[in-house]
């Protein structure tokens, strides 16, 4: 159980331990051996999984009755460099209508992307937020 427990599933707990040695072994009251093995582990009690897990409060968000009025905008890349030398593409996103918006851009410097947000905003109009 040792080696199944610590070697090959990393202290993973008890289920991912189950799975290694039951594709090898098996006896007796095995499930309750292995239970009671990693419930006694050291190293696990230590480190362990916090029982007390935080969760992110939830946030109130408008309504968005109006295009264009909130938009995501976001830069991807490096991608494979085009023709014309550009490898990064800066996308924004009217939330919405979805309507998808991109521009390819040779870089992510401040001003190359507040030009590609300006031809974007040529099209969609400025977002209010």
């Amino acid at each position: 159980m040792t080696i199944g427990h610590e070697a090959v599933a990393a202290h993973l707990g008890v289920t991912k331990t189950k799975d290694v040695i039951f594709k090898t072994f098996y006896w007796p009251k095995c499930f309750s051996d292995v239970e009671d093995f990693v419930k006694t582990c050291d190293k696990c009690q230590r480190v362990g999984k916090p029982q007390d897990k935080k969760k992110a409060p939830l946030k109130m968000v408008s309504v968005i009755t109006e295009i264009f009025t909130k938009i995501n905008i976001d830069g991807s890349g490096p991608l494979p460099i085009t023709p014309s030398g550009n490898k990064y593409i800066i996308t924004a996103l009217c939330m919405s209508s979805r309507y998808p918006d991109a521009i390819p851009v040779a870089n992510l410097c401040s001003t190359t992307v507040v030009n590609a947000l300006l031809q974007i905003f040529s099209r969609m109009g400025f977002p209010r937020d």
